[in-house]
């Protein structure tokens, strides 16, 4: 179940944990640098829970991956975006667990 969040318990939740890198996707194509497919093969390779967050940029925008994305190593690697398109960073979508 995806949860909204105030700003305020975001901050509080990237505050207390222990993340190791974060990786922003910058573009909405398939792969390549700054994609979510090149964001999840790099946290995957990173020890230790990571986060992906998405560039202001893509707002309004859709990924369509054209094959299946690798699935996310770590179940405490975090997805992050806004899914209800109001510029702020309030939804954690992962662990993601993506594969045909």
């Amino acid at each position: 179940m995806v949860r909204s969040m105030s700003a305020h318990a975001a901050a509080a939740l990237f505050a207390s944990a222990a993340w190791g890198a974060t990786y922003t996707v910058t573009t909405n194509a398939n792969g390549g640098v700054g994609s979510l497919r090149w964001a999840i093969g790099r946290a995957n390779t990173h020890a230790g829970p990571d986060r992906i967050v998405f560039a202001p940029g893509l707002s309004g925008k859709t990924i369509a991956p054209t094959g299946p994305l690798p699935t996310v190593g770590d179940d405490r690697t975090r997805i992050l975006g806004d899914t209800n398109n109001d510029g702020a960073t309030c939804q954690a979508i992962a662990p993601l667990r993506m594969s045909r």
